[in-house]
């Protein structure tokens, strides 16, 4: 009996290939029909399994609630149990120090890094709430906490202490740079493109003319600030807004 190499082996180059590729085709039908009959054979009580559809909710902030369950950073959540919101423990110790709602301080750290402790920008900001060392964490460092020096980058990267340190630069543009502004929200506002944009750059503008309500401030950050100053302020009101709703019956404002 010639077995089908040998046959193979007689034939021309051109009848071999065409040979070697009817078979190889002949093999692949036989491997599809013996699978559709075992699909259609199987066991039918398979098709009866009820999958529960997955729900999305699109009132619900998942960026948040996974930073609780999920978080990007190192071992620090590692034998935390979920809570309420990132930080949560943090947030609620360090609001009542500085006297700073758990939802300024939360809507801070979401925009900034989205909680990430070890994010470091081009510009030298470091850690959850993105402080630089020689500039707003300096300042914190010696006004606030009345340390000498400047923090480290080891300090930085420890998410409490670089929590502590953007607080109380708040606090300090809060209470010290722009005190004399009255209407909170205007306040709250101005604060919040000081600690992006610099207290010095932001008090130039006010002297451009000084506005009366959130919505005129917009617009002179749109007309004199950078782009993304005047879209982190707007995106930090809109977040901290949304922090109050959700956490409203838990937490104060």
């Amino acid at each position: 009996m010639v077995s089908f190499s040998s046959a193979v082996r007689r034939l021309s180059p051109v009848k071999a290939r065409k040979a070697v590729l009817w078979c190889f085709v002949g093999g692949m039908s036989a491997i599809l029909a013996s699978s559709w009959v075992n699909q259609n054979t199987a066991d039918t009580s398979v098709s009866q399994v009820q999958v529960a559809p997955i729900q999305f909710d699109e009132n619900l902030d998942h960026e948040a609630a996974l930073s609780t369950h999920y978080p990007s950073t190192d071992p620090f959540f590692d034998s935390v149990k979920p809570s309420p919101f990132p930080f949560a423990q943090e947030i609620r110790e360090i609001s009542e120090r500085f006297e700073l709602s758990h939802s300024l301080i939360f809507a801070v750290a979401k925009t900034e890094s989205g909680f990430r402790t070890q994010v470091e920008s081009g510009a030298g900001a470091v850690g959850v709430m993105q402080v630089i060392a020689h500039a707003a964490g300096q300042d914190a460092w010696q006004r606030v906490l009345k340390k000498k020096g400047q923090p480290s980058l080891r300090d930085l990267k420890d998410p409490y202490t670089n929590m502590l340190l953007g607080s109380a630069y708040l606090k300090l543009l809060q209470d010290r740079y722009f005190n004399d502004i009255e209407d909170p929200q205007l306040r709250l506002g101005v604060v919040l493109a000081a600690y992006n944009w610099g207290p010095t750059n932001v008090r130039s503008m006010l002297d451009k003319g000084r506005p009366d309500n959130l919505k005129e401030l917009y617009w002179m950050l749109w007309t004199y600030a950078p782009r993304e100053t005047y879209g982190y302020v707007r995106k930090v009101v809109r977040t901290k807004a949304q922090f109050e709703a959700e956490h409203h019956s838990s937490f104060a404002a």
